[in-house]
């Protein structure tokens, strides 16, 4: 299986600030803004009404953003109002990231694991505002089991007579994502191979758990990362893609630091069928300790 890390969300060029984590811990990740989407902010499937997210976004953002941002609504983890019969879960990609995926030889069986920048908000004096002292963190909010692997960048029309409700994915509206000879749609299988709930094979997770924290704990800044051992492998040669450069991986006890890539969306690894990775990965979706 290849695990595949992804990139997703507001970031420093794309919005310019974190993602929010709630007081009570529920993570709310951020799509993009893009111009030429039609989706908005607030109509994106969060744990918040469009009214809050409005507010929320409004305060963190010193008033440049509000909940009638376009955003580029994927990867679609949870149906939009406007969803289509037959909808499930999918992630689209193009470009240069579209090609490293081919090249790594992604596909049905892989998995991704979607991550962002977030940092913890609080309300002072019925405002919305990010913690004072509070650590800018990179965390897992999602995941997706790819079922199946549609080039739509190469015949479009073949993916929409397989599934019409793809139709409305912004990979397939936007006029420039159409053009894109490497556009790719990632759908989620029909059933999970990790989670325990039956039938479910992608979703976004509520709150911010260790398990799902890539940051190092005190960490000076989010690219430092603390991950089980097993991602660097007993031979020391590194498979992370992005991050085969040895210097960049340093042991700490039964765990590993990795200085991670500043650029990139898509970090892949492959691993073995079975191993402590199978542990990690469900209770990443599980949401343990």
């Amino acid at each position: 299986m290849k695990l595949v890390l992804s990139r997703k969300g507001f970031d420093a060029r794309h919005g310019g600030i974190p993602s929010p984590i709630l007081p009570d811990g529920t993570m709310l990740p951020l799509p993009i803004p893009h111009p030429g989407e039609t989706n908005r902010l607030a109509q994106i499937p969060l744990p918040l009404g469009s009214r809050q997210i409005d507010e929320l976004v409004r305060d963190l953002s010193g008033e440049r953003m509000d909940g009638g941002l376009r955003v580029h609504a994927d990867p679609q983890l949870q149906p939009l109002a406007d969803a289509l019969p037959g909808w499930r879960p999918c992630l689209g990609q193009a470009g240069v990231a579209a090609g490293h995926l081919r090249r790594q030889g992604v596909g049905p069986g892989d998995l991704f694991l979607f991550f962002g920048w977030f940092r913890e908000v609080e309300q002072r004096h019925g405002r919305w505002a990010y913690r004072p002292g509070a650590p800018d963190r990179h965390l897992i909010f999602g995941w997706l089991e790819v079922g199946e692997v549609l080039p739509v960048g190469q015949d479009p029309g073949h993916g929409l007579a397989l599934h019409p409700w793809l139709e409305a994915h912004p990979h397939l509206q936007r006029a420039d994502l159409r053009a894109d000879p490497h556009n790719t749609l990632y759908l989620a299988a029909p059933a999970s191979r990790l989670a325990s709930v039956a039938g479910q094979a992608a979703g976004r997770f509520r709150r911010a758990t260790p398990r799902r924290r890539l940051t190092a704990p005190d960490a000076p800044g989010r690219s430092l990362w603390r991950l089980p051992g097993w991602w660097l492998p007993l031979t020391g040669s590194p498979s992370l893609s992005y991050h085969r450069d040895p210097g960049l991986w340093r042991r700490q006890g039964d765990a590993v630091l990795l200085k991670s890539a500043r650029i990139g969306q898509e970090f892949v690894i492959e691993l073995p069928a079975t191993g402590p990775h199978r542990d990690w990965l469900a209770a990443v979706i599980a949401g343990g300790p």
